[in-house]
């Protein structure tokens, strides 16, 4: 491992709460997607620090940039049977799948 990984190890380790296993297993997960490397068995399956850290390196997920507001939908709950009870309608926050 490079100097500058070591270091990157060392602020990720920091900055993020894990032990220095996990974040060197995230560097080397980077590595790998971003050389195109298939990773082995073990860092796919394995429970260790380091092989979560590997894993969310490798399979970092690319998050759009949010808008900051959620949209508002309306939504009317549909009876089986017409009757002449009213339907009151029920508003529904619709979340983005980077916050749920």
């Amino acid at each position: 491992m490079k100097i500058l990984s070591k270091e990157k190890v060392k602020v990720l380790a920091e900055k993020n709460g894990w032990s220095l296993m996990q974040a060197e297993g995230y560097v080397d997960g980077e590595t790998f997607r971003r050389r195109g490397k298939t990773p082995s068995t073990y860092v796919q399956v394995g429970i260790d620090d380091y092989s979560l850290g590997f894993r969310s390196g490798f399979y970092e997920r690319q998050n759009r940039p949010s808008t900051g507001s959620h949209s508002r939908l309306s939504v009317t709950p549909l009876s089986s049977q017409r009757s002449r009870d009213t339907v009151e309608s029920i508003e529904v926050a619709a979340v983005s799948a980077q916050h749920a």
